[in-house]
């Protein structure tokens, strides 16, 4: 009697710990190191400025009823609930630690730095002089290959595709049925989209990343490519797929 109370506990232990969710606390100094809270919360100001720079561009008033509605998508505070819960319910606080560790190395830090400087305000027209200037000193081969190698192991491509796919499908299916678009034409958008983004890609992350050199870049791609960096980016791409579409729901 008393071994089948002793195995009744330990499954029990194991079962609770098996559906353990990641303590906030770990989740939120992963959300701060990474710089996934602060990209979010200039979302909603560097769409908002976009706006109105094309707006001024063009000589015309900015579309407020516009601006409402993608303030509402990309709330700040609302977004980092919805990608926190989803960090939360998807990673074990030993995933959390690796990925901190890796964000207060050297490497991780530049990483983040970078990202978040290639969110600035200024960042579009600074990246237009840095491809002026690229004629005349072309990368080295070694450090194109250190970016296709990042390229790759951040897997932006098919993370770029798999929420457009995502959310084109959510605002597909909620739209009235006489402005759904076919598979057919959702796809042939796709491949369009699909043809010249690999060379925006390249030619951005030449860009974003151009203070860190080739071995600190080659840290950042073996990060990527590990067990808990692809654990990482799984989860980020679902988080991100699920605070847009629950920003549709609030504004649409």
């Amino acid at each position: 009697m008393r071994k089948n109370i002793l195995s009744i506990a330990v499954i029990s232990i194991l079962s609770v710990n098996a559906f353990a969710k990641a303590d906030m606390s770990l989740v939120r100094d992963y959300m701060d190191i990474s710089g996934t809270t602060q990209t979010i919360e200039n979302m909603s100001s560097n769409i908002t400025n976009t706006l109105y720079q094309t707006s001024a561009i063009y000589g015309k008033k900015p579309d407020q009823k516009k601006i409402q509605r993608l303030q509402k998508i990309f709330d700040p505070q609302k977004s980092i609930n919805i990608v926190e819960k989803e960090i939360s319910d998807e990673l074990k606080n030993s995933d959390l630690k690796k990925m901190i560790a890796f964000y207060r190395s050297d490497a991780g830090k530049e990483l983040v730095d970078a990202t978040l400087d290639s969110l600035s305000p200024n960042a579009q027209s600074e990246l237009l002089r840095f491809l002026a200037d690229l004629r005349e000193n072309p990368p080295t081969k070694l450090r194109v290959k250190a970016i296709n190698s990042l390229i790759e192991a951040l897997d932006m491509q098919e993370m770029i595709e798999y929420m457009y796919n995502e959310i084109f499908s959510y605002l597909n299916k909620n739209a009235p049925k006489e402005r759904r678009l076919s598979k057919k034409k959702r796809d042939e958008l796709m491949d369009m989209m699909s043809n010249s983004l690999q060379k925006q890609l390249f030619l951005s992350s030449l860009y974003v990343y151009r203070d860190i050199n080739n071995d600190d870049l080659n840290k950042i791609t073996e990060y990527l490519k590990s067990k808990t960096g692809t654990k990482e980016k799984k989860v980020i791409q679902k988080a991100v797929v699920k605070m847009i579409t629950s920003g549709f729901k609030r504004a649409l």
